[in-house]
């Protein structure tokens, strides 16, 4: 990032002075207004990026900006040069705390302040300076990036773009739980925007697969299939039980395991070593602590191997999403009448539109406005055919949509829900209602407003990063049939976008709250209207209509164990339980009584739990700029 140069008359005096060095001929002055005297040398040895920049000031008078005139007298030393930087005065002083050699190194005090200097360190390319830091932060204790930080270090890391970092912070999760649940509940979801939660699932997913290839078949055809004990006494061989636990607990959790753990437990497994135990054989543990070496050092290198391969494909968040600048085949309609266009529209894939202002302004008032005001003179890449080109960031795909809308020829919409959204996205930004109306039309009439299984996911995703509130709040809506979890929403997962992930947890949440109390309020409501009590003329008693009763304790147990109870679901849960209720009845009547009141009774229910659910709003929570650290850990 380039930084400005001033003079130390330019702006105010700092209000804070960095330690003088007795060397210093340049001041570098923070964006709080810090200035810190030092010598130029250190800061062109440290920093290519700064030695380009840093330069040493003309003494040509002539020219305004170098001359002494512009330049503040030290009243202690001779004129030095200010250049500013667009970093914090405590994150210069713990830097330049690394680069000047008569200093004491100095960390900061917490760890977002730390990864913040690695980042500044690595922006300005400062790799000695980096090699420090990192090695003063490995010898501290307890560890910066341990298990109880290892999600919040993880988010810094990658809000920062520390790879290093990331890695090792990610390595440090393989122990804990990564699961929607586990991360709303300990409120990580508060600190890990949805990009960065996907590369983490993508990297467990990965190193969970490596090690369960690799490890079955280290344990099939390599040391761990050769691993036996002979017993001396006994003559015979038995796989050691600590081998078989170990394949078990793989069976249980594959590979997410702690090795230097799972080391320390191995002798456990071992017989025991008190002679006055029954099954004692000294023969058998002596082999067997020498088999777990073998077995150790074995398995240390398949996993080693294993996890740098993961690793290798380790990636920051924001780094996979690059737009493509390949021209598109997608061309202009050759209806659209060009004789008389005054401007030309070029996409992010490079097509060219030509269009009419006049039709343009009509239709946005943002096009209106653009046009209204002075034009600068323009370069030769932005005239064509002596039209003006306006560069847009929509594709051509996107921009044919919304071109043959406005003009008088057949409207194109994308077939695909992705890009209809996109679409739909652009008619916002450029504020034109009209064609917002037209495109949720044609949308609705191809049936692309109903995405099913994890596409409802993708759905909302894409909705949320466009600001499109209704579409946000369908797509969220279609959501709660389905279960939230990482497997089931899959690769869909690297198209959600900032807090996105966490803001439909939350929605999801109330929508249960709301429903299971909906559906125990019902217990003490009148439903159906009519007496619940079934008088038999046949037998001349009054009941309690039993499927009442069995119908709510079934829909509550629907309510707790599916993902979400949503009215048509509950509908197909209580006509199978009442089905079946009413098959048990010998008498006639009271099954016609029934039938009667469980149709009004499943109506009225229904109704009632759209009306709870719809009572739910979405509203989405304002996203972080600061990744704060959890409340606990």
């Amino acid at each position: 990032m380039p930084i400005t140069v001033a003079t130390e008359g330019s702006e105010s005096v700092a209000t804070e002075c960095f330690s003088d060095h007795p060397h210093a001929d340049i001041i570098l002055r923070s964006s709080d207004s810090r200035e810190f005297r030092v010598p130029r040398i250190y800061i062109i040895d440290s920093s290519p990026v700064l030695a380009t920049q840093i330069q040493v000031p003309s003494t040509d008078t002539s020219n305004p900006s170098t001359s002494s005139a512009a330049i503040r007298t030290d009243t202690a030393r001779a004129s030095l040069p200010v250049y500013h930087l667009p970093e914090r005065g405590d994150v210069l002083s713990s830097l330049l705390s690394y680069v000047i050699i008569s200093m004491t190194p100095s960390l900061p005090p917490t760890i977002e302040k730390i990864f913040e200097l690695l980042s500044v360190a690595q922006k300005y390319e400062m790799v000695l300076v980096l090699a420090h830091i990192r090695d003063h932060i490995s010898r501290q204790n307890p560890p910066l990036i341990r298990k109880s930080t290892a999600f919040h270090a993880y988010s810094l890391a990658q809000k920062y773009g520390l790879r290093q970092e990331a890695l090792l912070a990610a390595q440090r999760t393989l122990n804990l739980p990564l699961t929607i649940e586990s991360l709303e509940s300990t409120a990580k979801l508060d600190i890990m925007p949805s990009p960065f939660l996907y590369e983490l699932w993508r990297y467990h997913t990965r190193v969970q697969q490596f090690l369960e290839d690799d490890l079955v078949a280290f344990i099939t055809s390599g040391t761990a299939a050769r691993i036996n004990v002979r017993c001396r006494e006994l003559d015979h061989c038995d796989v050691p039980v600590w081998l078989g636990d170990y394949i078990d607990s793989i069976a249980r959790s594959p590979a997410l395991f702690d090795l230097s753990e799972f080391h320390m437990t191995l002798t456990r497994h071992i017989m025991p070593s008190d002679p006055r135990v029954s099954d004692y054989c000294q023969s058998c543990a002596s082999i067997e602590s020498k088999t777990i070496d073998t077995f150790w050092t074995a398995l240390k290198g398949v996993v080693q191997s294993s996890m740098e391969d993961a690793e290798a494909n380790f990636v920051l968040g924001g780094e996979r999403q690059r737009r493509s600048s390949t021209k598109s085949k997608v061309s202009p309609p050759e209806c659209l009448h060009t004789s008389g266009a005054d401007i030309i529209l070029r996409s992010s894939d490079l097509v060219d539109f030509r269009v009419h202002k006049s039709t343009l302004s009509i239709s946005s008032p943002f096009f209106s406005d653009m046009f209204s005001l002075p034009q600068p003179p323009l370069g030769l890449d932005e005239v064509v055919d002596s039209l003006p080109v306006v560069q847009l960031s929509e594709c051509a795909e996107v921009l044919l949509g919304l071109i043959t809308i406005l003009y008088p020829i057949p409207t194109v919409i994308p077939d695909s829900y992705d890009k209809s959204l996109d679409l739909l996205a652009a008619s916002q930004k450029y504020d034109m209602p009209t064609v917002q109306s037209t495109i949720r039309s044609e949308m609705r009439s191809r049936n692309l407003t109903t995405p099913t299984g994890a596409l409802a996911f993708r759905a909302y995703a894409i909705a949320s990063n466009h600001g499109l509130i209704p579409e946000m709040e369908a797509a969220a809506r279609l959501t709660l049939e389905y279960p939230m979890s990482f497997e089931f929403i899959g690769e869909h997962l690297a198209v959600f976008g900032g807090f996105a992930l966490r803001d439909l947890v939350r929605y999801r949440k109330r929508c249960r709250d709301s429903l299971t109390s909906c559906l125990e309020s019902l217990l003490d409501s009148r439903l159906p209207p009519s007496d619940i009590w079934v008088g038999c003329p046949n037998t001349n008693q009054s009941h309690l209509a039993g499927w009442l009763l069995s119908l709510h304790l079934k829909s509550l147990k629907v309510a707790f164990t599916r993902p979400l109870p949503r009215p048509s679901s509950f509908a197909t849960e209580y006509l199978a339980a009442l089905q079946g209720h009413i098959n048990r009845y010998d008498c006639s009547f009271c099954s016609k009584v029934h039938i009667m009141h469980g149709e009004t009774y499943r109506e009225q229910v229904e109704t009632k739990l759209a009306k709870a659910l719809d009572e739910v709003r979405f509203n989405p929570e304002s996203t972080q700029d600061a990744i704060e650290p959890p409340s606990s850990d």
